[in-house]
């Protein structure tokens, strides 16, 4: 009956009998004839011409099948009937249990409806003829599911492709990961964060305060290290020396110079990692902000510090402006003012809870559609991502003291790679994107820090 209705596109539905008046009466009165059964080896020719194998490669599945143990068994239990109840059936054919009314043999192979039933030594060389473009898992599966069949295909199709190191390789970037919140100062210009920002081919030093906001930009002619440490020094002297300042590690803040300047004014130099601007997530969003709001001026006609004065004394969401959070007064701009506005306050434990009450709502926000991810072990082998889309094998060390933190080895050696925790994969390799260098090719794993 099963290979008949193959012949149709029907949707089955299930209907009490009570409530089929016209199929339960003409059952009570059945035609007295001879039941004509030639159907069902045409059926199962319609089911056969599924098989668009050569003679060789059919033969070759004929053996398989024959060898098999387990279908052997399905195949004798096709032949000559299932047993009663599952409770009879042998433990190796109880897979297929739910699934006898549609299995059949038709020249030796077994079909569950239109599908080959493949044997287990044929597994591997299906699966590879199902990956041979390195399609998504999904698109195997669906593929897998129109033309062959075995218990728990999905699966071993999954453990298959994401062993496949071509695929690893090329993987997309990574999801998301939950968010990792930065530490709130609990005064102004405590911790601050540098960057460099190119506007009009010209180059710029910007701090931004991670406490107020407040941002401040120093023209720069060139990117070493002591124009760099002046710029800073006119900073300092103006808003004070912070006692822990952020950048990435490249060039000039991994120079020695560098390093002496933050050692002499009593810094805590906290490096991020390289070519991932999300770890140094502060500035970078300063940047982004200021960016967008000078190359708008400068296309007007206005003036770019007039431009930054007037974003340092505007509000930002449910805060006071950065200005009156850093300084504890207003500053004055060429908008009319009336003086008791310019009255220094400066109500630091109200700015502290709410930037935390909006850190908390951000997280919530973020945390939707975000990961969190399994800690790394030693000597464990991951895919990283240095610099580029593709994806290089290494494998872990240690487990360094920072957060999401891992000392990590490859075959390839690099001056700089990226920095960010990526979400793992099935097995046997999770993926991770690269951080800093260590020595010669091993490397540092960072976290993700935003805004």
């Amino acid at each position: 009956m099963v290979l008949e209705l193959f012949k149709y596109n029907l949707q089955l539905r299930h209907v009490p009998g009570k409530n089929l008046y016209v199929a339960d009466a003409l059952s009570r009165n059945p035609l007295k004839c001879h039941e004509d059964t030639s159907f069902l080896e045409a059926g199962a020719t319609v089911v056969h011409t599924v098989l668009t194998a050569s003679d060789e490669k059919t033969e070759i599945l004929k053996k398989a099948t024959k060898d098999d143990p387990v279908l052997s068994l399905i195949r004798n239990y096709i032949e000559e009937g299932w047993p009663a109840n599952f409770k009879e059936v042998s433990e190796k054919a109880t897979p297929f249990w739910d699934k006898k009314a549609e299995l059949h043999c038709y020249n030796e192979l077994i079909f569950l409806g239109n599908r080959l039933v493949v044997p287990t030594q044929m597994k591997k060389e299906i699966l590879q003829n199902l990956h041979s473009a390195h399609q998504g898992i999904t698109s195997c599966i669906n593929k897998a599911s129109r033309n062959v069949y075995w218990p728990n295909f999905c699966e071993d199709i999954k453990n298959f492709i994401n062993s496949c190191s071509i695929c690893q390789q090329h993987q997309r970037a990574k999801v998301k990961e939950t968010l990792l919140l930065y530490r709130i100062p609990s005064l102004p210009w405590e911790e601050v964060s540098i960057g460099f920002m190119y506007l009009q081919k010209t180059g710029y030093l910007l701090c931004t305060d991670y406490h107020s906001k407040y941002i401040e930009i120093k023209n720069l002619t060139l990117k070493t290290a002591e124009p760099v440490i002046s710029a800073l020094k006119q900073i300092f002297r103006t808003h004070g020396i912070p006692r822990r300042l952020h950048s990435d590690n490249g060039p000039p803040f991994d120079s020695k110079q560098f390093v002496n300047f933050t050692k002499t004014y009593d810094i805590e130099h906290v490096t991020s990692s390289p070519k991932y601007s999300k770890s140094n997530g502060m500035v970078e969003r300063a940047i982004g902000t200021m960016k967008a709001i000078l190359n708008k001026v400068i296309k007007d006609g206005g003036d770019p510090n007039l431009a930054v004065l007037e974003y340092n004394t505007t509000p930002k969401f449910n805060l006071l402006s950065p200005a009156e959070i850093l300084m504890g007064r207003v500053l004055r701009t060429i908008l009319p003012t009336k003086s008791s506005l310019l009255k220094p306050k400066f109500p630091t434990e109200i700015t502290v809870k709410r930037l935390k009450d909006n850190q908390g709502k951000q997280k919530a926000y973020y945390v939707k559609t975000a990961v969190k991810l399994s800690p790394l072990k030693p000597k464990q082998p991951v895919y990283v991502q240095m610099g580029h889309r593709d994806w290089t094998p290494g494998t872990v060390l240690k487990k360094l003291d920072t957060p999401r933190s891992y000392l990590f080895k490859t075959s390839v050696v690099t001056p700089l790679a990226i920095a960010e925790l990526s979400p793992p994969a099935s097995p046997p390799f999770p993926l991770f994107e690269l951080s800093s260098v260590v020595s010669d090719a091993a490397f540092e794993l960072s976290c993700l820090v935003l805004m």
